[in-house]
């Protein structure tokens, strides 16, 4: 079976998830299209960081993924090469890429709790309060609120990123009770 991933001008066929990734080192960031200066490329680099050149690429294999398959191939890819769950911008590329392509929301929540422990900070928080809020589906709302009081519990102070989106779910939903109280955190937090 062949994965099927385009990068900007670009597409490369592997065999395998192994494959991909040779073939994402000898591309390095476009600039090589030969495998011999990509290679010189890596072993001038001051510290050689496989995991770092990995997630640089699969950030852009995510942007660039058409499919539901090729999501969950660069997820499996991204836990087999130690990048999931640690990686905060992998996982929220991952739960956006889910939002996009899957309307079950228990695989974007299954992302978002395997990451949690390893980043509390509002930018986990806000990826998910955003794909929830830019769904629009019926009852997503209650779900959306129990993300945004989770963070609130769990310690991590909401930013000037997380407010908009609550806000707007809250007028979507007439929810005055909860705008009332978003924006006295807005107030207390003063942004």
């Amino acid at each position: 079976m062949f994965h099927h991933v385009r990068i900007p001008r670009l597409v490369i066929f592997a065999k395998s998830l192994q494959t991909l990734t040779e073939s994402s080192l000898k591309l390095g960031d476009g600039n090589f299209c030969d495998s011999v200066s990509a290679r010189k490329m890596f072993d001038e680099m001051p510290q050689r960081d496989l995991v770092s050149w990995y997630q640089k690429d699969l950030l852009c294999f995510c942007v660039n993924t058409k499919s539901l398959v090729q999501i969950q191939q660069l997820h499996a890819f991204a836990i087999i090469h130690g990048l999931l769950p640690t990686s905060t911008s992998i996982s929220a590329a991952l739960i956006l890429r889910y939002a996009a392509f899957s309307s079950n929301s228990r695989i974007v929540q299954m992302m978002f709790n395997q990451s949690l422990p390893f980043s509390h900070s509002a930018f986990l928080y806000n990826t998910l309060i955003r794909d929830q809020t830019m769904m629009g589906v019926a009852d997503v709302h209650i779900f959306t609120f129990d993300v945004y009081n989770g963070m609130l519990r769990s310690g991590v102070v909401p930013d000037d990123h997380t407010f908009p989106f609550v806000l707007k779910l809250c007028t979507d939903y007439t929810e005055i009770k909860k705008g009332l109280e978003v924006h006295g955190m807005l107030m207390k937090i003063g942004i």
